[in-house]
């Protein structure tokens, strides 16, 4: 069993769970929970908050509650990969609560076609005011510079380190990070290796940085931590019958997906 002992605190299900699988699939023993109020034993413990599309100030105190529940614990801050959602008050929320330095924001998913360029967060090279997450029904995308979202949700000053920093190596990043007076730092990103820089120079930065991305920045943060488990998962049981999926998404690419499968 690992000595260092995390949480990540999401604000959706779906999001705490393709998170939670990045620590699992290096054995450790990860357990998904809705409730902060009792939380389960075990090596990473991943919080859902549910406030994706609750008010500001319900999420800010759900996200305080569960920071103070995670108490002792090194976070993870899981967030949409097109920042929907309460982002910067919840960020500024565990910032207060954990009394940390620095927010590193870097949200690209490269897999997923999200990637973080001069501080716009973009969808297979289109900001995302231009794709169809500009139409969602609750968070409809409208600014893609993700310095200027978070600061008209916090009322922040947020800093930016651009790509030409990141691709000269961990230490250059680490001296960039250290050189931001900003509470909240946005990092460029457009391939995993990117990602990968990002999660090694947290990591030499220690816990007054808190990590902050998609599921593509905690792949490579439990792997720069060095962690291995036992754990091993077990794989869906085969069953014979018809299968009922469920859907409540408007998203593009889902229902694309669920037209080619039925």
């Amino acid at each position: 069993m690992s000595m260092l002992r995390l949480g990540v605190i999401a604000d959706d299900l779906t999001g705490a769970m393709d998170t939670g699988l990045q620590f699992s699939k290096h054995g450790l023993e990860t357990l998904v929970s809705m409730s902060w109020h009792r939380l389960p034993d075990a090596e990473v413990v991943v919080i859902d908050t549910d406030t994706r599309d609750v008010q500001p100030s319900v999420a800010r105190e759900r996200v305080l509650a569960t920071a103070r529940a995670l108490s002792g614990r090194v976070i993870y801050k899981k967030v949409d990969s097109t920042m929907r959602g309460n982002v910067g008050i919840e960020l500024c929320a565990l910032q207060e609560a954990l009394g940390s330095r620095c927010v590193v924001v870097a949200p690209a998913y490269p897999p997923g076609g999200r990637t973080t360029l001069r501080g716009r967060q973009m969808l297979y090279g289109k900001p995302l005011e231009q794709t169809f997450f500009a139409r969602d029904p609750r968070w409809p995308m409208r600014e893609s510079h993700l310095p200027t979202l978070l600061m008209q949700q916090t009322g922040e000053e947020v800093g930016h380190i651009g790509l030409e920093d990141v691709v000269l190596g961990t230490e250059a990043l680490v001296s960039a990070l250290r050189a931001r007076p900003e509470p909240l730092v946005v990092v460029d990103a457009l391939e995993q290796g990117h990602l990968r820089t990002i999660a090694q120079a947290l990591v030499e930065l220690g816990s007054a940085w808190l990590p902050c991305g998609s599921a593509g920045l905690a792949e490579e943060w439990v792997e720069a931590l060095g962690l291995r488990g036992t754990v091993v998962a077990c794989g869906p049981g085969k069953r014979a019958g018809p299968v009922l999926v469920v859907s409540a998404s408007r998203n593009e690419v889902t229902l694309a997906q669920l037209k080619r499968a039925i």
